[in-house]
């Protein structure tokens, strides 16, 4: 909805934002004002039409855009934000300063403007002792020595929003990869709720790369607002 940028000039829109189209049995009803700034995933180079098939829902915009870094990673930072938020101009200056900031310090930085206790996250549709297998497959690749009560208690980011650095993305898409494969048999093949066990899956793996002091500052991000009446009207009707 336009209303969602009214407060960002066209040339803000046209430095900072891109819109990714998911699913092709969606109709998109693009503003025409939006139209240049739609990414369609099927028009990628790398292109996996499954992800939709399999209810990855807004999910398969982190896979695409990883495996497609000519299009989305050619700056050191990349953001996400779900579709039901309102994006204002001072989430934009925010941005700026601070990333400018970091990198004159030689730093790096988190932005997560929602982020919640993982207790209250972890108890749905998939065990503690299957997240635990999570977290050992992330003691796997980083040699680490996680359990699922290293990460119980800590904040998570939610809502598929945030914006890291293109290095912490892609460690976390490396344990995506990894992890995805067994999300199917923890939700037994049921996946109807993918896409809230793989915002999950992104918050435990970015909650422990900061326990392991491998994120930088963690900041919130003024200017990011949830929406609930921006749902999709099809999510409502099902």
């Amino acid at each position: 909805m336009p209303e969602c940028y009214e407060t960002l000039s066209e040339k803000d829109k046209e430095d900072h934002i891109r819109f990714i189209a998911v699913n092709g049995k969606i109709e998109k009803r693009v503003p025409p004002e939006l139209s240049p700034l739609v990414i369609h995933e099927s028009g990628l180079p790398w292109y996996n039409p499954f992800m939709q098939h399999n209810r990855f829902c807004e999910s398969s915009a982190f896979f695409h855009a990883w495996r497609n870094p000519q299009v989305f990673l050619d700056q050191p930072y990349i953001g996400f934000v779900h579709y039901d938020m309102i994006v204002k101009k001072e989430a934009l200056e925010f941005l700026q300063a601070n990333i400018t900031a970091a990198e004159a310090a030689g730093k790096k930085v988190v932005f997560a403007p929602y982020c919640h206790e993982a207790r209250d996250h972890l108890y749905q549709i998939i065990s503690l002792s299957a997240w635990d297998r999570v977290v050992q497959i992330y003691n796997m690749l980083h040699g680490t020595r996680h359990n699922i009560h290293t990460v119980i208690d800590l904040e998570i980011p939610l809502y598929h929003t945030f914006v890291i650095h293109k290095e912490l993305f892609h460690r976390m898409m490396t344990f995506a990869e990894v992890v995805v494969p067994r999300l199917f048999g923890f939700i037994h093949y049921d996946t109807r709720h993918l896409p809230f066990m793989l915002e999950r899956m992104h918050g435990v793996f970015l909650a422990l790369q900061r326990m392991d002091g491998q994120t930088g500052e963690w900041l919130p991000l003024p200017g990011i607002i949830h929406e609930d009446r921006l749902k999709d009207s099809w999510r409502s009707a099902s």
